[in-house]
Parts: structure tokens; C-alpha cells; sequence
């Protein structure tokens, strides 16, 4: 992206947007909500298993568990590696897509900020 004096940006088709969508436009929609994602994970792996018991299984406090789950906690990437290692899963499968996240993406899609094959380009054109 082109970041000049007034901090516009240009689509493919060449419509310049202004500096307010610049800003919403600039992280991608798959970023958001990762708190909320990996807590999601967390619940579906550990289904009735009491925390406690789940927290063992796996080699983390029950506290850390209890934190996720309730997004107070700011995850280390130790903690997200040993996940990894623990499910047998990549770093992506930690964070699934919610609902919301997907008709967000949905939207960028149809006025054509994004296109389904390459959901991880940039949005809009450098120049």
C-alpha cells in the first residue's frame, strides 16, 4: 500500500479510498478475534472434561485454561507451540473461523476488497 501525504489507497480498479477506510481496510479479516478463537478451540477439545482434568492431560495449569476460556489471558507463544505440539495441529487449526468472521469476510469479498482464492493478499494495490 501507498502511504503518501494523504494517505490514500487504491483498489485494483483504480477507486481511491479515503484515509478511514485505509485504516479498517489494513488488517486482514482472518486476524480478528483471536482471543475468542482460541478460546473456542480450547472448549471444543476439552468438551464435559473438567478443567482441572483437562489442564493435567494436557501439561498446562488449570488456571491458564480457566484464563483462556475466558479471554483474560495474553498467550505466550511457548503456551501456543506446546498446543501445537500437544493437538498434533498447526498454528491455524489453534484459531478456528467464526461465523461473524466469515460473513465479515464475506462482505469484503463482494465489493471486491478480497477474492476467495487468495484470502491472504494484501488489500488493494502498492504502488
Amino acid at each position: 500500500m501507498h502511504v503518501g501525504a494523504a494517505m490514500q489507497m487504491r483498489t485494483a480498479d483504480g477507486v481511491t479510498i479515503e484515509p478511514h477506510a485505509v485504516r479498517c481496510l489494513d488488517y486482514k479479516p482472518r486476524m480478528v478475534q483471536l482471543r475468542q478463537r482460541l478460546a473456542l478451540f480450547i472448549r471444543n477439545k476439552r468438551g464435559n472434561t473438567p478443567q482441572r482434568d483437562f489442564a493435567r492431560k494436557i501439561g498446562v495449569a488449570q488456571s491458564t485454561i480457566m484464563r483462556i476460556e475466558n479471554l483474560d489471558q495474553n498467550v505466550t507463544l511457548d503456551t501456543l507451540e506446546h498446543l501445537c505440539r500437544t493437538f498434533h495441529a498447526d498454528i491455524g487449526d489453534l484459531f478456528p473461523r467464526t461465523r461473524q468472521e466469515t460473513v465479515y469476510a464475506a462482505l469484503l469479498q463482494e465489493v471486491g476488497l478480497i477474492h476467495e482464492d487468495r484470502p491472504d493478499d494484501n488489500l488493494g494495490s502498492k504502488d
